[in-house]
């Protein structure tokens, strides 16, 4: 079997785990619940893991909440989910803290998959009551379906005003990406 071609694996060995670039959670023969949250954890992180490493990746000079989504929603493709943002939008801001915002459809999604589009402002938009540079837009599947984890991983990573300047700091989609994984890497749970 080669491991390689596999995103988890667990274990119920009492031996030594070998060194492998997937992640691997040793369970007891027994399992208990907390085995359960172990492996729930990580499951629940490669979702959050998928999107981020394929996201679009922007760098933008906007004025205005409304026109930082115009401009990433059309330079990924989505231009047609458009009033569906506005109309979130008027409901409630999505700014979340620390300079960004989260912005999502009302009610619709991607007719594909989820897809995360990520710009980077040049100065201060803003956005309800605060003011933001970092947009992360999520895009559910069409089914609505939306990924919890990635909101809790959004959440989570930018509560830290640290981490979102280093963020803001980076000019290209691979160091935004490493940048986010060094900042709350899942692996290290287990």
């Amino acid at each position: 079997m080669q491991v390689e071609n596999h995103q988890l694996i667990i274990s119920y060995s009492d031996e030594n785990p070998p060194t492998l670039k997937v992640p691997l959670i040793s369970v007891s023969r027994e399992l208990r619940s907390e085995d359960i949250s172990k492996i729930q954890m990580e499951v629940d992180s490669f979702g959050t893991s998928a999107l981020i490493n394929e996201l679009d990746f922007y760098k933008m000079n906007e004025s205005s909440n409304v026109d930082a989504i115009k401009f990433l929603i059309n330079k990924a493709g989505y231009v047609n989910l458009l009033p569906y943002f506005m109309k979130r939008e008027v409901m409630s801001p999505t700014d979340i803290g620390n300079m960004v915002a989260l912005p999502h459809p009302f009610l619709k999604g991607s007719e594909s998959r989820a897809k995360i589009i990520v710009g980077i402002n040049q100065h201060e938009i803003p956005w309800g009551h605060q003011l933001v540079r970092l947009v992360i837009i999520y895009i559910p599947t069409a089914d609505l379906k939306t990924n919890k984890s990635f909101f809790n991983d959004v959440y989570q990573r930018t509560s830290q005003l640290t981490t979102v300047q280093q963020l803001l700091k980076t000019v290209n989609k691979e160091q935004f990406i490493k940048v986010w994984n060094e900042k709350g890497d899942h692996k290290n749970v287990i």
